[in-house]
């Protein structure tokens, strides 16, 4: 939805590059100066920060009788300064989450914590209904945080499994790309939110190492193999971060990746969406799931660790025992669906059906319940 043509939506870095950084544009993104070089020279690079910099050093009026800052618990400094010094002429507010900061490690502050004006509280949410409220009010309560939330009734999506979710949301990238990977082996059609550019040159990265060559991706470009990159991220503490990759390209390899990415589909023409949970922000659909989740394990002493934080559903499932899930649990995605759905219960739902051939895949898959598998009504022939 537009905003009103009275209401003028940007960005500070935005209104710096208007003012002052267009002037640098032939130097953006040119490369770094070699060690050894004066600090600024006619030739050095030009960043989105320089020219932010430059701007707030103008000491600008932006010109506005109302001035929102929005996600103000992650504010540059440089742009609390600019934003605080248009008082003299502009209401100021600010909007943010201090429990969703994630951006101090780059010099970001929580601004709301320091501003002189009337505080207020937004705790009624339009976006989910009474179940997943009461979920996170009971998480609320165990982080002793000082707020709880209420929801309204003109929005009560249900909560329950779901076959057929318009978008499946990971909390990483690695298992974002596995979720593509499986829904693409079942012949879904299937987009990834901002595009496949990046697990690209990642696959490519992957691709240079098992052949014995250097690659410059800043991910890997310490490790001089491939097996040097298994050995850190099995043995390391600090290596856990590259385990899901190490199990996602030692499961598929990376040409599967690169065959996965030149597959993805433009997000209109898709059939589901698969995006990690950050890049869904403010985002919309009428169906959204998340992949089964398990605590990572701890990793034993000398033990290689080959578990990562999400593996997709094995198609054939194992016997139930009295300590473990059914096979129709561990397939389950967790979801918030439209009014409109429905669940079928946990003990009548089929297990996933085994893999069939192409030609055998359904066209679409259920909206009936929320085990991610095949429709119910198609059985294999």
């Amino acid at each position: 939805m537009l905003p009103p043509s009275t209401v003028t939506c940007t960005t500070p870095h935005s209104l710096a590059y208007a003012a002052v950084g267009h002037r640098y544009r032939h130097r953006l993104n040119a490369p770094d100066d070699p060690p050894g070089k004066p600090a600024w020279t006619s030739a050095s690079p030009s960043r989105p920060d320089h020219y932010l910099k430059i701007w707030a050093l103008t000491r600008p009026e932006i010109p506005a009788d109302f001035l929102l800052l929005d996600e103000a618990q992650d504010t540059n400094p440089v742009v609390e300064q600019v934003f605080t010094a248009q008082r003299d002429h502009a209401q100021l507010v600010m909007v943010g989450d201090s429990a969703q900061a994630i951006y101090h490690w780059r010099g970001a502050r929580d601004v709301m914590t320091g501003f002189d004006g009337t505080a207020l509280v937004l705790s009624r949410s339009f976006r989910f209904g009474p179940a997943l409220a009461q979920e996170a009010n009971r998480w609320l309560a165990i982080a002793d945080a000082p707020i709880r939330l209420t929801v309204t009734d003109t929005v009560c999506p249900g909560l329950g499994p779901c076959p057929e979710p318009d978008a499946v949301l990971c909390r990483t990238d690695m298992g974002a790309m596995t979720g593509v990977l499986h829904l693409l082996d079942v012949g879904h059609s299937t987009a990834l939110v901002g595009g496949g550019g990046q697990l690209r040159a990642l696959a490519l990265a992957v691709q240079d190492l098992k052949e014995g060559r250097r690659t410059t991706h800043p991910e890997l470009v310490l490790f001089p193999t491939w097996g040097a990159v298994q050995d850190y991220a099995a043995s390391d503490p600090a290596g856990g971060d590259l385990q899901p990759l190490v199990d996602l390209v030692d499961r598929h390899g990376a040409q599967v990746i690169l065959t996965a990415v030149d597959q993805l589909a433009d997000e209109t023409q898709a059939h589901v969406t698969v995006s990690t949970a950050h890049k869904a922000k403010g985002r919309e659909w009428q169906a959204s799931a998340s992949p089964p989740t398990s605590p990572r394990p701890k990793r034993p002493t000398n033990t290689t660790r080959t578990a990562g934080p999400y593996r997709p559903p094995s198609t054939t499932p194992k016997p139930a025992s009295p300590t473990s899930p059914s096979p129709a649990l561990a397939t389950t995605w967790t979801a918030a669906a439209s009014p409109g759905s429905t669940s079928t219960p946990r003990d009548q739902k089929e297990q996933r059906t085994p893999r069939r051939s192409k030609d055998e895949r359904p066209g679409s898959l259920s909206r009936t319940g929320f085990v991610w598998g095949y429709r119910p009504d198609s059985t294999p022939k």
